[in-house]
């Protein structure tokens, strides 16, 4: 397939006050969207237990300081939290702190956490908007915004309190520089590329050295004759500065060394690299082999997943094969430099995370953009290909389109009931008992994890953390550690002790969640089948 760097891509790679308006437009549309996405349920952390430390070491930053004060040691075992470490008395998260500032910025400013990661994930649709359409034109740069929008994917994680959306946005503003250096020639734009990198740097380590890797192979393969490369790699290795400094030092502050990071000291064999790797049970050898079926596990998931069932592969082959499909040559079947760049990020990407031992498409989420704007073009391919090809290129738009919000539906009436329910169960035990120190089952690990696995339930987030353990605080949670909860609630005796337990329903048939929680006294026990944490029965 030959490269050319297309007349149509230079003469597209000024923007236009049109394109700021449409950019900004692409944000006022998406914000709301991904707003009530993130407040849909109650408290509305629609993710998975990684959330936790992200919230608490936000809201540690929001009141000024790094870390906070640990439980005495005594208390710890009711304590114990989902990714954050206690040492030296403080406590603090496993995370890097970019994504946990960016919140406690927004969340100072907007007033609730939980609309902090959509306005970021809008900003980055945005942003995107405006580096595909300086590659390319208006039609692809709104159609990949389209497909990134309509993807469940996107719109699940970038509303979560996760670090994607935090790492998307840096990438974004980064990708926004880098083509516009590229266009104009000009070297601020370098070391703008680097600060947004090394900015994504203190937000995900691993994704931005790829990050890095990607754009820096991209400068010196693909447009190798443009000129100040040496001058232009030296600015962007120095804008990398600030933020790689920036994470040492604060990983020095609550650690007490630069190296390793805090997210190994959590979990020794969590990191990147072959040996043992894993959390907790889950150790095992992870070797090329395995990197090797991890890839393709998680390859599977995003054709399932990313877009509509492997649909979405139709415009990039009618794209790439564009010259047998319709028998002509079409100078949109042809790649472009900024199309092979583009593969060859998101190839980086992708397969540099063969290197972390767990299979998950979500390790993949700042590739969105990049495969909505390959998937366009080659959508656009179709369109100028003749009538069967429009016809079908249309089908599969009103695929994707469709497809992505219907399961954005499904997911959130499959996760919301669980949340609602459970905090519509404290607030009303509230009203009768007033403050509450809640007791969780010890099965559920660590505050903030899942509630144990429930048939036909799954399992779902239900934020059950604390941000303080202050006698002030109306709810406090704890976990069930048995006679030993007596002694705790003796510390809190202006708090009603009780323990949360989740029963079948009788009409279960007739419910979203065909279970129902329960505060229980403390002398209701749960039943100890190890399978299902049910309550005494109605009645």
């Amino acid at each position: 397939m030959p490269l050319r760097d297309e007349l149509q891509t230079d003469r597209a790679s000024s923007l236009h006050r049109c394109d700021y308006v449409l950019g900004l437009a692409l944000w006022a549309i998406s914000a709301p969207l991904l707003c009530w996405l993130g407040l849909a349920a109650k408290p509305g952390y629609l993710s998975l237990s990684d959330c936790t430390p992200y919230l608490i070491q936000a809201d540690i930053f929001r009141h000024g300081q790094l870390a906070r004060a640990a439980p005495p040691e005594h208390l710890q075992g009711f304590f114990a939290t989902n990714g954050m470490i206690v040492r030296d008395g403080r406590e603090f998260s496993r995370q890097p702190p970019g994504a946990s500032a960016l919140f406690a910025l927004l969340w100072w400013i907007v007033r609730d956490v939980r609309l902090a990661p959509p306005l970021i994930s809008a900003l980055a649709l945005a942003l995107n908007y405006l580096w595909i359409r300086r590659i390319s034109d208006r039609r692809t740069a709104l159609l990949s915004a389209a497909l990134c929008l309509a993807g469940p994917l996107y719109p699940m994680l970038g509303a979560s309190c996760l670090s994607y959306a935090p790492s998307a946005l840096f990438l974004s503003a980064a990708m926004c520089v880098f083509t516009a250096g590229l266009s104009r020639g000009n070297l601020p734009s370098a070391g703008l590329t680097g600060f947004f990198i090394g900015m994504q740097f203190v937000t995900r380590p691993f994704t931005a050295i790829l990050s890095a890797v990607a754009l820096g192979t991209t400068r010196m393969f693909f447009f190798r004759e443009r000129p100040r490369l040496p001058l232009q790699t030296a600015l962007f290795i120095g804008g990398l500065v600030p933020g790689v400094v920036s994470l040492l030092v604060y990983n020095h502050l609550v650690t007490g060394s630069c190296w390793p990071l805090a997210f190994t000291l959590y979990g020794p064999d969590d990191r990147i690299g072959f040996g043992l790797r894993g959390l907790g049970q889950a150790v095992d050898a992870h070797t090329p082999t395995k990197a090797f079926c991890n890839l393709l596990t998680t390859l599977g998931q995003m054709g399932e997943f990313f877009f509509a069932s492997y649909v979405w592969l139709i415009p990039l082959a009618a794209w790439w094969l564009g010259r047998i499909l319709t028998g002509r040559r079409s100078s949109v079947g042809v790649f472009t430099r900024w199309d092979t760049s583009l593969l060859l990020i998101t190839a980086v990407i992708i397969c540099g995370h063969m290197l972390y031992w767990y299979p998950r498409a979500m390790n993949y989420f700042e590739t969105y953009p990049f495969l909505a704007a390959l998937i366009a073009r080659g959508i656009w391919c179709m369109i100028g290909s003749g009538r069967a090809m429009r016809w079908l290129a249309r089908l599969v738009i009103v695929t994707l389109t469709v497809w992505g919000p219907l399961n954005v539906w499904v997911a959130v009436r499959e996760s919301v009931p669980p949340i609602r329910a459970i905090h519509n169960a404290i607030d009303c035990a509230r009203q009768d008992a007033g403050n509450l120190l809640i007791f969780t089952d010890a099965r559920c690990g660590v505050l903030g994890e899942e509630l144990p696995e429930i048939p036909e339930a799954g399992f779902a987030f239900t934020g059950l953390f604390n941000f303080s353990l202050s006698k002030d605080e109306p709810v406090i949670y704890a976990l069930d550690c048995g006679r030993e909860n007596a002694a705790l609630a003796a510390r809190y005796p202006n708090h009603t002790p009780c323990r949360l337990l989740i029963r079948p329903v009788a009409d279960a048939e007739n419910r979203a969640w065909p279970f129902e929680p329960v505060l229980a006294p403390l002398s209701v026990l749960p039943n100890t089948n190890p399978d299902l944490n049910v309550g005494p029965p109605s009645g």
